[in-house]
């Protein structure tokens, strides 16, 4: 997802100096040229909304499996840390293990929050852009791509919702509620 995020930021370097040729440049090749990079522009953002959409079309089950399994390692991790007697190593190997998951959650939610913010800085760099010096023909494919990325790209968890960091702390909640029923159950529980 890196790499997505990655391609999004080379994106707004371009669109925030698509318009700076050399000076011995005429006016009118200078308009042509512009425009020739808004398209390319155009197109590279397309390619990488296809890539997000086909990312999210072959990934986002593994993804909501992921985030279900990761809760419930957590949630079994803390149960075995509180409930059972461990020697200092298991306990020592079991805290290690539900911080290297809590961990790949929060990596795998801020690089998804990565890619869904800086997709939608996209128009702001168009808008920091000379846009206003263009021609008009130029003006309708920048107004065209900054309509465009007002609808953020996502990468999405199943068929529910977006991953971001808000998912990632909706997780850690599951396995806390998760976690807390379990305790309950356990304490009721005649010995």
């Amino acid at each position: 997802m890196s790499h997505i995020a990655l391609h999004i930021k080379a994106l707004k370097a371009k669109c925030t100096s698509f318009h700076l040729f050399r000076a011995y440049v005429s006016p009118e090749e200078h308009d042509s040229m512009v425009y020739a990079e808004l398209k390319a522009i155009c197109i590279k953002h397309q390619s990488i909304i296809s890539f997000i959409d086909k990312l999210n079309m072959c990934a986002k089950n593994a993804l909501l499996l992921e985030f279900i399994l990761n809760s419930l390692n957590i949630t079994t991790i803390v149960v075995q840390i509180l409930v059972m007697e461990n020697p200092p190593a298991m306990i020592f190997f079991c805290v290690l293990f539900c911080s290297v998951q809590i961990a790949q959650l929060f990596l795998m939610s801020w690089h998804a929050n990565e890619i869904e913010f800086q997709s939608m800085s996209i128009s702001d760099a168009l808008f920091q852009s000379k846009w206003y010096e263009q021609t008009p023909k130029a003006k309708k494919l920048i107004h065209i791509m900054m309509m465009r990325c007002m609808r953020p790209l996502n990468v999405f968890i199943g068929p529910f919702y977006p991953m971001s960091l808000r998912t990632g702390i909706a997780t850690m909640k599951a396995a806390y509620s998760l976690l807390a029923l379990i305790l309950t159950l356990a304490a009721e529980k005649p010995q």
